[in-house]
């Protein structure tokens, strides 16, 4: 049975207007790519590859500047701010290399927070956040405060916050490169084993042995698509 297309881009352009006397920047130069639902891909390649701006395209936070970027069927490239808003809501969901926990709230409240701005009600959305931080290994602390919290911990409680969500798509952007190298392991593997098979996840990273423990890497270079192969994963 063929999978369902979680993403496809045609001809994917960003460019980047310079100041008077500066070239332009063309971060992407035309991309065409499928991704299918389930799959986990590691995008890699050089500083300025291209690899951040495909992921804020994908995530909605930038715009492309031509082509066309489907997410399970959904023309993202001119949605309004609404329509933004609800993508990245219902279908999209974050991890950062900055954890963006919000220091005033306890890791339970961090991770229900996206089930409020939903409209789930507080006892549905306190049993789901339980849930997420029991998934990640969590449950014992979620009434510390981020401070409290290691940076393993704070972005374990941040892996929660997006799993909670059940949104389709899941975008990490270096969500280990504030990480040792033993917990970066750790966090990449939760991940994989967390999201499912009818969850897509996309990686943006650096780190070779992090894309190697990701089934699908794409390697990008002066915003094209430089290789396109099946990772060996990591032996765990």
């Amino acid at each position: 049975m063929t999978k369902e297309t979680a993403i496809y881009c045609s001809g994917l352009t960003k460019v980047y207007p310079a100041p008077e006397g500066h070239l332009e920047v063309h971060a992407l130069r035309g991309l065409d790519l499928e991704i299918k639902v389930g799959e986990q891909v590691a995008i890699t390649g050089p500083s300025g590859c291209g690899k951040s701006s495909f992921l804020n395209i994908l995530g909605t936070l930038d715009r492309p500047s031509a082509g066309q970027v489907k997410v399970f069927g959904q023309s993202i490239e001119d949605l309004n701010p609404k329509e933004r808003a609800l993508y990245r809501r219902n279908t999209a969901a974050f991890v950062f290399q900055q954890f963006h926990l919000i220091p005033t709230l306890t890791a339970l409240e961090n991770v229900s927070l996206p089930l409020h701005y939903a409209g789930v009600n507080a006892e549905e959305a306190r049993e789901r956040a339980d849930k997420a931080l029991a998934k990640v290994g969590l449950d014992h602390r979620k009434g510390h405060l981020p401070a409290l919290l290691s940076g393993g911990e704070q972005q374990r409680v941040a892996v929660a916050r997006a799993l909670v969500t059940e949104a389709r798509l899941l975008l990490a952007d270096e969500p280990t490169g504030n990480l040792d190298g033993a917990t970066a392991k750790d966090i990449m593997a939760l991940l994989l084993e967390s999201i499912g098979d009818q969850r897509t996840l996309i990686v943006v990273t650096h780190d070779p042995e992090i894309a190697a423990q990701i089934g699908r890497r794409i390697q990008l270079r002066d915003g094209l698509i430089e290789k396109d192969e099946l990772s060996k994963k990591v032996e765990s």
